[in-house]
């Protein structure tokens, strides 16, 4: 065999050694993979409930201020009737009075 023919083997496409370390890292970096998706399918289903909640508290919310709203404005009702009882029809309340200046 000549230097050239060593050569040769040396430098095959194939060395058994490289494909069996590489199918390892392979395999490593699917499991990796695999460990990641369902890590992260569980922070995503974590997430909806948390998004589920924050949901349910904005409808109550939004509910809670529309009664509140509505209790104002018939609460600012019934004083422009009493101030105009009171006060007479021509005459600004002191309320009125205070927003205008």
């Amino acid at each position: 065999m000549s230097s050239l023919d060593l050569d040769r083997q040396n430098d095959s496409p194939f060395d058994p050694v490289d494909a069996e370390s590489g199918t390892e890292l392979l395999e490593r970096r699917w499991f990796a993979a695999m460990a990641a998706v369902e890590s992260l399918k569980e922070d995503c289903k974590i997430r909806l409930g948390i998004v589920a909640q924050a949901q349910e508290a904005w409808r109550r919310e939004r509910a809670q201020l529309a009664r509140v709203e509505a209790l104002r404005d018939a609460l600012g009702e019934q004083l422009a009737k009493h101030e105009t009882r009171v006060l007479g029809c021509g005459t600004a309340s002191p309320r009125e009075a205070m927003s205008l200046g």
